[in-house]
């Protein structure tokens, strides 16, 4: 009767994990994109501050501008056009955008590749570490969780500029793989770092609590 019990508490378990997986996921991908789209502000502004860049600022404007008014298509193929990790500016960040949108479209190839392209490029260390942790995100949610983890393994080590949110992504990968003790280790691991952020220690917080429960 005892192995009955034990069955249920682990199905329960089992249940709640998966869904502190699907919550804190959504976050953490919100988060990367904020750091792209923080980075991407002040990009934007030192493109309309370059003249040369003028021409690159309008291109990728428009390709917003269709974006935001549906036509999804058209916005992907000009930046699929503007895309360029090694140019910089808005070549990089057209880069990034066809990289979300092929992901959202469920074209992980093409998402993969983008990403793939930035983390490889000479573009400056915060823009090639975000694309790690998006393709990282993205590979979770397909369920390649082993290889998300390696890729997240270099940008958890001291100095890295996204350390913690790497930490809080594969907090939540051991979280995917029903791996309470490795996600609870992790947690602790950033939250030991004084450094982390108020955002992300919250949710690091909520999580080990949710974990020790």
């Amino acid at each position: 009767m005892s192995d009955i019990f034990r069955e249920i508490e682990e199905e329960v378990r089992r249940d709640q994990l998966l869904e502190m997986w699907k919550k804190y996921r959504v976050l953490i991908i919100a988060g990367i994109a904020a750091v792209i789209l923080g980075v991407g502000a002040y990009q934007f502004w030192q493109g309309y501050q370059e003249r040369q860049r003028v021409a690159a600022a309008e291109a990728y404007a428009l390709a917003e501008a269709q974006l935001v008014a549906g036509e999804r298509q058209e916005a992907l193929g000009r930046f699929a056009e503007l895309a360029d990790p090694e140019a910089g500016g808005y070549a990089l960040l057209a880069a990034f955008e066809l990289a979300r949108l092929a992901a959202e479209d469920g074209n992980s190839e093409l998402a993969m590749e983008t990403w793939g392209a930035i983390a490889e490029s000479s573009a400056p260390p915060a823009y090639r570490d975000a694309a790690v942790l998006a393709a990282a995100a993205h590979r979770i949610g397909r369920g390649e969780v082993e290889e998300a983890e390696a890729m997240l393994m270099p940008l958890m080590e001291p100095g890295r500029p996204y350390r913690a949110l790497a930490l809080e992504l594969s907090a939540v990968a051991a979280m995917a793989q029903e791996d309470a003790q490795a996600a609870r280790e992790r947690l602790e691991n950033l939250l030991a770092d004084i450094e982390v952020p108020v955002g992300v220690r919250q949710r690091a917080e909520e999580l080990l609590e949710s974990l020790n429960e």
